[in-house]
């Protein structure tokens, strides 16, 4: 199993392809989560209390697809608020779900299905894109399953963004040396290597998932992603695409504490802005404490409530 939710992140991770080239490779590789009926690859866009399926694709029936799509469309509040909380991803529908909303369970058990398992990651503040997998019955991911699917979540939606942007600032072999930057890539050269050497050496197959998880941060030092591209003769080269998530603080915070800020104020916790980020545990402190300096507040819960105050664009 290791292997092949590692294989997810390198299918994920390609550069230059076809978008119907992108998709097919993603379906392949998530056929390890399919429990009978498929998997459904979902972007999902939230407007104030109300969510949209804005791209539907998947392994799973079409008309699985449409009554999902429809699904999401029809929520109550309450759940357009656990779709895009990001302590949701990684589990099951059941296990987070209360049950007031009969017309999706009653949906559900028209497509053949009891649950559903979710993980999914940041797009942008408005944007979650992940899998959703139908179960045949209700279950509860086990604490390290939970972690090890939030994790894949969190590359999952900074994978879908990386394929908007079309410039690279480096390129670098498998083995991390380098063959070009530009730009901020530049002085940042060093941590790049490292980062392409830790990603290679995660790819072994002898490599443990929890430790490929661990170096395979959904961004680098809160900037690119690495991505795969390949040249006319297959080889393998990876770029750093420069690829932060869109996050609206009109704030006066630096880049750094504005994402980091807006991300707490999001529900995530430290350890979860950091991996997402590519930052360390204690960098995400010191620009947590920065932000709640600058603005004059002493806990998390103030920090919510400021952005609730300037207007929460979810």
């Amino acid at each position: 199993m290791k292997r092949r939710v590692l294989d997810i992140l390198e299918a994920a991770y390609i550069a230059g392809r076809s978008e119907q080239d992108w998709r097919a490779d993603l379906l392949e590789s998530v056929r390890c989560l399919d429990d009978g009926a498929g998997v459904v690859a979902l972007e999902m866009r939230r407007q104030g209390d109300r969510a949209e399926a804005a791209q539907v694709f998947g392994s799973a029936s079409p008309e699985f697809q449409r009554w999902f799509g429809a699904a999401v469309a029809s929520m109550p509040m309450a759940h357009v608020k656990l779709a895009f909380s990001w302590g949701s991803s990684g589990k099951t529908a059941s296990s987070i779900m209360r049950r007031d909303f009969p017309a999706y369970e009653a949906g559900l058990a028209q497509v053949g299905s009891r649950d559903i398992l979710t993980t999914f990651g940041l797009v942008d503040e408005k944007t979650t894109f992940g899998l959703y997998v139908p179960l045949s019955k209700p279950r509860a991911e086990s604490p390290a399953r939970q972690r090890r699917m939030r994790l894949l979540g969190a590359h999952l939606g900074s994978a879908r963004r990386a394929r908007a942007s079309t410039i690279d600032d480096a390129w670098l072999h498998p083995d991390g040396r380098l063959v070009d930057a530009r730009g901020p890539a530049v002085s940042q050269r060093a941590a790049l290597r490292e980062a392409v050497r830790a990603i290679d050496r995660a790819r072994a197959k002898s490599a443990k998932e929890d430790e490929a998880f661990s170096v395979w941060t959904a961004l680098i030092d809160g900037t690119w992603s690495l991505l795969d591209q390949f040249d006319s003769d297959g080889r393998r080269f990876v770029v750093a695409r420069r690829n932060p998530p869109e996050l609206t603080c009109h704030l006066a915070l630096s880049e750094n504490e504005a994402r980091v800020a807006k991300l707490i104020s999001m529900g995530q916790s430290s350890k979860y802005v950091a991996y997402s980020l590519g930052l360390s545990e204690p960098s995400v402190c010191h620009h947590l404490e920065g932000a709640l300096l600058k603005l004059g507040l002493k806990t998390r819960a103030d920090l919510v409530k400021l952005f609730q105050q300037i207007g929460d664009p979810r």
